[in-house]
């Protein structure tokens, strides 16, 4: 789908000039929102193993980690 098609059909654009939001995870609620939207889209919709989808690096306080609408 090209930009010309994004905007015809009325959805927000993809390209850099769309209006997004990002959270920076830093408290256990923030964390349990991330890690729900991660089940949802890529075990639930995408049918990643869940066992695959959390691994150590996600305990490990240097993994970025946000949640962006």
């Amino acid at each position: 789908m090209t930009m010309d098609d994004e905007r015809a059909s009325g959805r927000p654009e993809s390209g850099r000039d769309a209006a997004r939001t990002a959270t920076v995870v830093t408290t256990e609620d923030d964390w349990d929102a991330a890690v729900a939207i991660r089940m949802a889209v890529f075990v639930d919709e995408q049918g990643v193993p869940e066992h695959l989808e959390l691994d150590e690096h996600d305990e490990d306080p240097s993994t970025p980690a946000s949640i962006t609408c």
